[in-house]
């Protein structure tokens, strides 16, 4: 079989809501991708861990101390564990009690109403478990055909593409602190062959951006676009998605206008 296109025949730019809606509601959470259904965002943007039990829930962090004071792992506690813990009071009041939703809770509560962006978070060790879980559950809702798959991590990014035949695979990069340096430029893309690529939006306003752009054709999906600068920045480059946490203002600049 060979690769899928990049959700062929959806209008250009791709928009997802990065981490769902997360302006209007706390990030990664059933609230938020609803928030972007009811903003008729098409499309969104989640990050996948893997839980105690083998589970994968939706999750950017490693541990829960930011969004719930707790000193835990996720992968110390199971998924059920995680639905229970209370990651939305942090956002406001009104989203006490909301907690970690699994993959398969937002692709059966969503399905093909969002095409989406799945990032798998993973640095250490062996990401074959979590990788074949996304995999499985994709599979399960028959997605395979809105969904592209993501990571920072050219490792990780080589392996997903082993295992999936079929599904889009991006490589993200920036020039965060965290990301090596050697790495900060994309120069990943040259060891994992990613089909698309996710740099910062930062990374397009460098002068080589423009000569990058045109020596590598792949489809750009840029991160993450909020407010003026970022989106004054994206005048005249080449890019064929954004995310953003307040996606109406892209959509009224990229698609409205």
């Amino acid at each position: 079989m060979s690769r899928r296109a990049l959700f062929p025949g959806v209008a250009r730019p791709l928009i997802f809501a990065h981490r769902g809606y997360s302006a209007r509601a706390p990030e990664n959470t059933l609230p938020a991708f609803e928030a972007a259904a009811a903003a008729d965002v098409p499309g969104i943007e989640l990050d996948v861990r893997l839980s105690r039990d083998g589970v994968p829930v939706v999750v950017h962090d490693a541990d829960l101390m930011r969004l719930a004071g707790v000193d835990a792992s996720i992968g110390q506690l199971t998924a059920a564990e995680l639905g229970s813990a209370d990651v939305g009071s942090w956002f406001s009041p009104r989203f006490a009690g909301t907690g970690i939703p699994t993959l398969e809770e937002v692709f059966a509560t969503f399905g093909d109403a969002f095409y989406y962006d799945v990032e798998i978070k993973h640095r250490r060790g062996d990401p074959t478990a979590l990788i074949d879980a996304v995999l499985g559950e994709i599979a399960r809702r028959r997605l395979e055909h809105r969904v592209l798959l993501s990571a920072f991590h050219p490792g990780v990014v080589s392996q997903v593409r082993r295992s999936s035949d079929t599904l889009p695979v991006a490589l993200i990069f920036s020039a965060h602190r965290d990301v090596p340096v050697s790495l900060r430029r994309g120069e990943g893309r040259y060891v994992a062959m990613p089909d698309v690529l996710k740099p910062h939006w930062a990374e397009l306003a460098r002068p080589s951006a423009r000569l990058l752009g045109r020596l590598d054709t792949r489809p750009r999906i840029v991160w993450t676009v909020d407010g003026a600068e970022a989106l004054d920045t994206l005048e005249g480059k080449r890019f064929e998605g954004i995310i953003s946490n307040d996606p109406p203002a892209a959509q009224a600049r990229w698609v409205a206008g």
